[in-house]
């Protein structure tokens, strides 16, 4: 899922956050969400960022310590259709987003208000492919 929204981050800097079973990475105005594993309770630091790929430390529910993760943004990209060397290219930092305790549950703050315009991946087609898929129809 991608969203389009106002950052109030700096111009260099990307946000990296979990919430309800999703990874979220937000920067230029896009808030791009997907699947994040199951057990993931959060991401606790950024260890390295090198233009789409991600090393952090993520917290797991059947592990008491952080793990290193690994995150490879750019088949993420590729398939919404951005280019991911553009994109990146301005970011030069990668943080977590805040984090603040309500009612015993983790609920991640990233202080970004976001438009109600927003793409599931699983739902996402090339105009191509949308074309062959209204070509067979008619044929039929």
């Amino acid at each position: 899922m991608t969203e389009r929204n106002n950052t109030l981050s700096s111009n260099h800097e990307a946000v990296l956050s979990s919430a309800d079973g999703f990874t979220a990475f937000s920067y230029g105005g896009y808030n791009i969400r997907f699947r994040a594993p199951y057990s993931l309770e959060r991401y606790v630091d950024v260890l390295r960022w090198d233009d789409g790929y991600l090393v952090v430390l993520a917290k797991y529910r059947h592990n008491a310590e952080p793990e290193e993760e690994y995150i490879d943004l750019k088949p993420i990209l590729e398939g919404l259709y951005i280019d991911s060397a553009s994109f990146f290219k301005p970011i030069k930092s990668v943080r977590i987003a805040s984090s603040i305790l309500s009612n015993s549950n983790q609920v991640n703050v990233t202080q970004q208000q976001t438009l109600s315009v927003k793409y599931m991946l699983a739902s996402i087609e090339s105009p191509y492919a949308a074309r062959r898929r209204c070509l067979l129809h008619e044929d039929s």
